[in-house]
């Protein structure tokens, strides 16, 4: 929204802007922190991937 646009707002308005704005700014910081989390989770999936279910595989394919 341009700031002509808010200047214009009535003081009921710019404090329903103000508000929804506040709360997707929070909802944006949220999200980039769920990305982070997911990113960390992806990580450890991968990890147990490569040290636990690819050698208990190979393990069971070399005593068969």
């Amino acid at each position: 929204m341009a700031n002509k646009e808010y200047k214009d707002m009535t003081d009921k308005q710019k404090a329903h802007y103000d508000k929804w704005m506040a709360r997707s700014k929070k909802m944006g910081s949220t999200g980039k922190g769920m990305q982070q989390a997911g990113g960390k989770m992806i990580g450890c999936g991968c990890l147990l991937t490569l040290l636990i279910t690819i050698p208990i595989i190979l393990i069971i394919i070399f005593l068969l």
